[in-house]
């Protein structure tokens, strides 16, 4: 009697398991919608369909009217049982409608095998989803000929980062005009390398020349450290030349923090300008947030400030904001030994000098008994 009460109970069990598993959707895993983040071409998957036979599907993708959408679909069954495989190639229509794997179910009757093109079709959609973000990694622009009606869109952090190593190249972009077409996230990027060479400012030198319009997206995240021997630039651009125009454009959360033992100067725009007689850079409607830090441990003029860390002759800033925290301080650690020949060797350590807000240049000093020893700090609006 006991054998039988537990063999019930197992055949109960077991059915019960045999229901659960029937009424389980079929293809559940099946979960590829294509949208325009996918790149246009032929891509190639494979499945394990009926008796482990292999199952090979090719996904052409294509835009239409604007948007990248799935436009053919060729499967090889040819291992599997000739009349479950045409029964599994309803899912393919099923596919086409959907633009993808989601909400598309196995077909009952044929489930291994149309399970089969569901894998070998989620497969191929990512590999044309690699295929975008490699074309990316390499692409400067996602759209635009660089002419005013035309300009150049950059959309995402790869292609900022590749416009930032396209100035420091050496093209400066006079006369053309780039946009920017979202929001860029720089979090992902350890230390953002500013767009143009970072040295000392000179007029058609590798800096920027065009016209950069950021449409009022935002620019987040943007990271920059380091410890300079020479001079140097930092920002979002490294040096503006005289006819640069950068406008609309939100930076948020940035964090700058250098150090030099030369001249060096910070803002989250840009680190430095060139000087003009009659023209300059432009860097209007602009909004910026995040801290500036600018050091030196040695007597040199540093320069830190929200928006452009030195704005130079003929540079104009029209309606321009700031909500960045700044700092910028010159250390200077000098032995002086006083006329006596037997005089101990004396230092004196000058403390950091926060530079305050607006338009700023100071000297402060601190005096020992025959010297002064001067620390210079200037800030930028």
């Amino acid at each position: 009697m006991k054998k039988g009460v537990i063999r019930t109970r197992l055949l109960t069990a077991a059915l019960a398991l045999c229901m659960t598993v029937s009424a389980a959707p079929a293809g559940a895993w099946a979960s590829t919608a294509v949208d325009d983040s996918y790149c246009a071409g032929s891509y190639t998957g494979t499945g394990t369909g009926y008796d482990n036979g292999k199952v090979e599907v090719t996904v052409t993708l294509a835009e239409s009217e604007g948007h990248m959408v799935i436009s053919d679909i060729q499967a090889d069954g040819s291992s599997q049982t000739p009349a479950f495989w045409q029964d599994a190639l309803a899912v393919v229509d099923s596919i086409k409608e959907n633009n993808g794997t989601t909400g598309v179910s196995a077909v009952s009757g044929a489930t291994l095998s149309s399970e089969a093109i569901l894998d070998a079709v989620d497969q191929a959609l990512a590999k044309s989803l690699q295929a975008a973000k490699d074309k990316d990694d390499r692409t400067v622009f996602s759209a635009g000929s660089g002419t005013e009606k035309d300009p150049y869109i950059i959309n995402t952090a790869s292609q900022l980062t590749n416009f930032a190593e396209s100035v420091d190249e050496g093209t400066a972009y006079t006369g053309q005009y780039i946009e920017l077409g979202a929001d860029i996230d720089l979090s992902g990027i350890e230390n953002w390398n500013p767009a143009g060479d970072e040295g000392k400012a000179a007029a058609g030198g590798k800096i920027f020349n065009g016209s950069f319009d950021g449409n009022g997206h935002t620019i987040s995240g943007m990271t920059i450290s380091g410890n300079y021997t020479a001079e140097t630039n930092s920002g979002l651009f490294s040096v503006l030349d005289t006819q640069a125009v950068i406008s609309n454009v939100r930076v948020e959360d940035a964090d700058i923090e250098v150090t030099g033992t030369d001249q060096t100067r910070a803002g989250i725009i840009a680190g430095d300008t060139v000087s003009g007689s009659s023209q300059a850079a432009l860097v209007e409607n602009c909004r910026v947030s995040g801290s500036v830090s600018c050091s030196s441990d040695n007597a040199v003029m540093i320069w830190a400030a929200g928006v452009l860390g030195r704005a130079q002759k003929a540079v104009h800033i029209i309606n321009c904001s700031s909500e960045a925290e700044i700092y910028a301080a010159s250390l200077m650690v000098k032995p002086w030994r006083k006329p006596e020949a037997s005089a101990p060797l004396i230092t004196e350590d000058l403390l950091p000098i926060p530079a305050p807000s607006g338009t700023f240049t100071a000297a402060a000093a601190v005096k020992t008994e025959k010297r002064a020893w001067p620390v210079s700090a200037a800030l930028s609006a």
